[in-house]
C-alpha cells in the first residue's frame, strides 16, 4: 500500500506541474486574451488549440483540435473517426505567461522530449477505446493544406504504430503525421 501511495504521489508530482502553466477554460466564441496560439489557418488567421470531451460507444476522450476565433466548433479525432463538436469545447490558455515553444520532431523522437528536465511536453488529455486501449495524449501540430492542423500524440497505445505519431482531422477525414512539432512548456 505504502508504494502506491508513494507512486500516485510521485505521478502528481511529475504531472501535477501543467495546471501551473497551462489551463483549458470553457470556449463560447471569444478568445481569451491569454489564450495559446498555435498558427495560420489558410487566411493568415490565427488558430488556437481546442480541446471537446467526447464519448461514443467505443471509446471516449478529451480530444484536441483546432479553434477558429468566433466559430464554435472543432474537429477532432477519437478511435480514427472524425467527430465535429459544437458544444463544451475549451481553449488551451496560459498562466503567468510561461515559457512556450513547438519543437520539431519525427516520430522516432518523440519520446526523448520526455527525458528534458527543463521542459514538460503539453498533455490534452486522454483517449481509451474499449477493450484496446487506455492512453495519455500530448499536443502536436502540424502543416497541411495551407493551415496548421492541432493533433493528438500518444505514447501508451496497444499498437506500436500508432504511439509517437500525430493524429489530426483535415478534409473530414483522420490523417497521420510523422514529422511534427509538440508543445512543451519550460518551468
Amino acid at each position: 500500500m505504502k508504494i502506491f501511495v508513494l507512486s500516485l504521489s510521485l505521478l502528481a508530482l511529475v504531472y501535477g506541474n501543467q495546471e501551473d502553466y497551462l489551463k483549458w477554460v470553457s470556449y463560447n466564441g471569444e478568445i481569451p486574451k491569454d489564450a495559446v496560439p498555435a498558427g495560420m489557418d489558410a487566411d493568415n488567421n490565427t488558430v488556437y488549440i481546442g480541446r471537446v470531451h467526447l464519448i461514443t460507444n467505443r471509446a471516449e476522450g478529451f480530444v484536441p483540435g483546432n479553434i477558429n476565433p468566433g466559430v464554435v466548433s472543432l474537429d477532432t479525432v477519437l478511435f480514427n473517426q472524425v467527430y465535429t463538436a459544437t458544444e463544451n469545447i475549451e481553449i488551451l490558455t496560459a498562466v503567468n505567461n510561461p515559457k512556450l515553444e513547438w519543437i520539431l520532431v519525427k516520430e522516432y523522437q518523440f519520446p526523448k522530449l520526455f527525458d528534458h528536465e527543463e521542459f514538460h511536453v503539453a498533455r490534452v488529455g486522454w483517449e481509451l477505446a474499449k477493450g484496446e486501449f487506455n492512453s495519455t495524449i500530448y499536443l502536436g501540430r502540424t502543416h497541411f493544406n495551407d493551415r496548421t492542423n492541432i493533433g493528438k500524440v500518444f505514447t501508451s497505445a496497444n499498437f506500436y504504430a500508432e504511439n509517437n505519431e500525430l493524429y489530426f482531422a483535415a478534409n473530414s477525414k483522420t490523417k497521420t503525421g510523422y514529422v511534427f512539432e509538440a508543445l512543451v512548456y519550460y518551468y
